[in-house]
């Protein structure tokens, strides 16, 4: 059938503005770079539908068949799409930083965020990255769907109707939930079964009049389910903000955005990726740029300063977001590994599969991420310097000490764990074993046992593997690296500034003994180095961060507040999505939540929360 090309690029593109942007801006083909196309095509007369093609990166990926993914969830790497069948196993095994579409039959049931369960009669279709964002603005429920195996091709077909069922879903959503706000509830609901009465009259062609008028009526029907979200406005309401050069004005009205949602505690990337954004005496006296590029361009010399103050005005607290023992990213950094590793590649931490290495080497579990040795003792007083720099020069409220950690390796239970943890430098050598010469004496020269003939236990980190008796030594050992500065940092801060908020950005526990992070904020809290937690990668789902947000309770025994991370706009899930994630919180009863992140806050997630949780 031949093509209809007349209107459909006008319309698709609009509702990928993002994508056509990026790939148009980058001066090529938009479809070679991102592996898709699209055509609107007549498949019996009077009716006409939306046909999109996607090459797949792999089916049923495995850690030789596609090695980009080898050491990630799911084997799925960057931007990939990804098609997962029976054969893979129960589950796509991913993590929450994509999107995945359930088909069963060839059509579409439903969006999720990661790690779907695979049906036995159909398949997941499964993007990261750009791949995600094709998925969510592409495949929709009841659209059809066809596997090219030998192409390694999917195509996706969306009708009329495909746009009806899914006005119909959202106001089914919306009436099987009590309104919190009657009256405005019940004008959304009017409002879309009129406008659904409409679209159901119209002619079975996906004309561009017919998308924008489907899509103001899912509009409507959203708009009364946020009515049904509670209000809760005595909670701590937080959000990370990542500042970006800008005048004035521009912060003035990111703060009056975030004050009329009520959102009073801000935590403002101050050092990330190794730089600072604002004037540093510390960076400077190291040798290093004293101030991140972008930033010495900003309008005021101090944009630190500038925001404390105008938030200040406005009854909003700032918390220093600090990036502790990240130094930079291969792809996002100018500089190779970062401008501190750049300068003093002796402070490197160092995967056991790289021990070898002259130089610095990212992760290959975080990908391209560099990371600074909290065993070295000359990186734990640069950090030291450098946070009671902030603390000294700045009215801060708080510090939030992100990346307050280890790399993270792979899961402890996996076949390839060893090879992924972190710390075998010289540094950590020379202290492990003399903290095992102080705990035993004996343990520096130890001696087989005649009777037995048995080797004795080794002690050299470089050589240990989870099965030797000092395994647990050298991993509770470099958990103390990290505690120790949180608690020297703990101790300073109060002291400089009495009533000052230490929170840190954790994890789930992976494991019992935390040996994925080897990071110990369950001591933190017991033992007081830390007033709050900010704990992210929870999960996609209202149930999941119910679950985890409890847990959080039971390992801190509510010694200090928990304010949950809430990551629903960075994993772009649906406004929706986003709004059923706070509410699984606040079952949880927790005291806050702190959103990830203000630069991801797009009109639709603010309309979400003003209409809805955070409304006045």
């Amino acid at each position: 059938m031949k093509p209809v090309q007349k209107w459909v690029r006008p319309v698709v593109l609009q509702a990928l503005f993002p994508l056509w942007v990026l790939f148009v801006g980058l001066g090529g083909s938009v479809f070679p770079l991102v592996g898709w196309s699209q055509s609107v095509e007549p498949v019996e007369p009077g009716v006409v539908i939306q046909v999109f093609h996607h090459t797949l990166d792999a089916l049923d990926p495995a850690e030789t068949t596609n090695p980009k993914g080898a050491l990630l969830p799911g084997f799925r790497a960057e931007n990939q799409m990804i098609l997962y069948s029976p054969a893979f196993g129960p589950r796509t095994q991913t993590n929450s930083a994509g999107t995945e579409a359930v088909v069963i039959e060839g059509q579409v049931l439903r969006l999720e965020p990661g790690n779907s369960l695979i049906p036995q009669n159909g398949y997941i279709l499964s993007g990261h990255g750009t791949a995600a964002q094709w998925i969510q603005n592409v495949v929709k429920p009841g659209a059809k769907v066809s596997l090219h195996p030998e192409q390694k091709r999917i195509t996706v077909e969306n009708t009329p109707e495909v746009y009806r069922q899914q006005v119909a879903a959202a106001l089914e959503r919306a009436l099987s939930r009590p309104p919190a706000q009657k009256e405005a509830f019940e004008r959304h609901i009017a409002a879309t079964r009129h406008c659904l009465s409409e679209l159901k009259q119209q002619p079975e062609r996906l004309t561009r009049a017919f998308i924008s008028q489907a899509e103001a009526c899912e509009r409507e029907a959203h708009r009364a389910l946020y009515q049904t979200f509670a209000n809760n406005p005595s909670e701590f309401r937080g959000v990370w903000l990542r500042p970006t050069p800008a005048n004035t004005q521009n912060i003035e009205q990111t703060l009056d955005a975030l004050a009329q949602l009520n959102i009073r505690h801000i935590y403002l990337e101050t050092y990330y990726q190794g730089k600072t954004i604002f004037p540093s005496q510390t960076m400077e006296a190291y040798g290093l740029p004293a101030q991140h590029a972008q930033f010495q361009r900003f309008e005021e010399t101090d944009p630190l300063q500038l925001w404390i103050e105008k938030a200040h005005a406005r009854g909003i607290q700032v918390h220093a977001w600090v990036q502790v023992f990240f130094a930079g990213n291969a792809v996002e950094s100018l500089e190779p590994f970062g401008p501190i590793l750049q300068k003093y590649p002796q402070w490197r931490n160092v995967q056991r599969t790289a021990m070898a290495a002259d130089k610095p080497v990212p992760s290959t579990v975080e990908s391209g991420h560099y990371f600074l040795d909290p065993a070295n003792p000359e990186v734990q007083t640069f950090v030291d310097a450098l946070l009671t720099e902030i603390v000294t020069r700045y009215p801060v409220d708080g510090l939030n000490l992100d990346y307050i950690r280890y790399p993270a390796s792979a899961s402890v239970t996996a076949g390839h764990y060893l090879g992924t943890t972190w710390g075998y430098t010289a540094s950590a050598q020379e202290g492990f074993l003399a903290m095992l010469k102080e705990k035993n004496p004996e343990t520096e020269k130890p001696k087989a046992t005649p009777a037995a003939k048995t080797p004795p236990p080794k002690t050299d980190p470089f050589e240990l593997t989870p099965t030797d008796p000092h395994w647990d030594d050298w991993v509770t050992w470099r958990k103390d690296c990290v505690t120790s500065l949180v608690k020297a940092t703990a101790e300073k801060a109060r002291k400089i500034r009495p009533g000052i908020q230490l929170s840190a950005v954790v994890f789930p526990a992976a494991d019992a003994k935390l040996a994925w992070k080897l990071q110990d904020w369950p001591r933190w809290a017991k033992e007081g180095y830390i007033d709050a937690l900010t704990p992210i990668g929870l999960s996609p789902t209202p149930d999941g961060m119910y679950q985890h947000s409890k847990r959080f309770r039971e390992m801190t025994q509510d010694k200090v507040p928990v304010y949950v991370g809430v990551f629903g706009m960075y994993n772009r899930l649906s406004p929706e999505g986003f709004l059923r994630q706070l509410e699984g919180v606040r079952r949880a009863e927790m005291p806050g939540v702190v959103l990830f992140e203000w630069s991801k806050a797009t009109p639709q997630y603010i309309e979400a929360l003003q209409e809805g949780p955070f409304r006045p």
